[in-house]
């Protein structure tokens, strides 16, 4: 009755049936404010949808900012008996190691390239750490952007505020 399309729905916006989205990664976010025909395209193949599925809350945000009205949030289901959190370990060992504070984790690759991490977003990530002693900010060792980073943290000696795990 209604075609799923996942990821950027051109195909489904040219089948001439109804459809609904879900972008399964960050196209709805960042492809959708491109300032080319490719991002006009995928505007327009996204506002084709009757409704898309937003599985990050965070999203909802950039629906509105890009005009969306029939983005509806629905966490995707997990098995509660299966994947639940587990006691809070981390925080504790962080603060006992390092200090109490903020500690904000970013689970994702440091790859600029795909993950967009710019040098500008990583150039505030030391000037807070430096200029805010409060904050502790967690990074994945992962990604080709990960050791670089890593650089300009020991040369800012800014290790006591940005942590790497792994």
């Amino acid at each position: 009755d209604a075609v799923y399309a996942a990821s950027t729905p051109f195909g489904a916006y040219a089948s001439g049936r109804p459809y609904f989205a879900v972008a399964a990664g960050g196209e709805l976010i960042t492809d959708c404010g491109r300032a080319d025909a490719f991002g006009a395209a995928t505007c327009l193949a996204y506002h084709g949808a009757r409704f898309l599925h937003v599985g990050n809350p965070h999203t909802l945000g950039h629906c509105r900012r890009l005009g969306f009205r029939h983005g509806v949030y629905l966490p995707f289901p997990a098995e509660s008996s299966r994947y639940l959190p587990g006691e809070g370990k981390a925080r504790r060992e962080w603060e006992n190691h390092y200090g109490k504070g903020t500690y904000i984790l970013m689970t994702s690759r440091l790859d600029s390239r795909v993950k967009g991490q710019c040098r500008d977003f990583l150039e505030v990530i030391l000037t807070l750490a430096a200029e805010r002693h409060d904050l502790h900010f967690v990074f994945l060792r992962w990604g080709k952007d990960a050791e670089p980073f890593a650089e300009k943290v020991r040369a800012a000696k800014l290790e006591n505020r940005i942590h790497f795990l792994l």
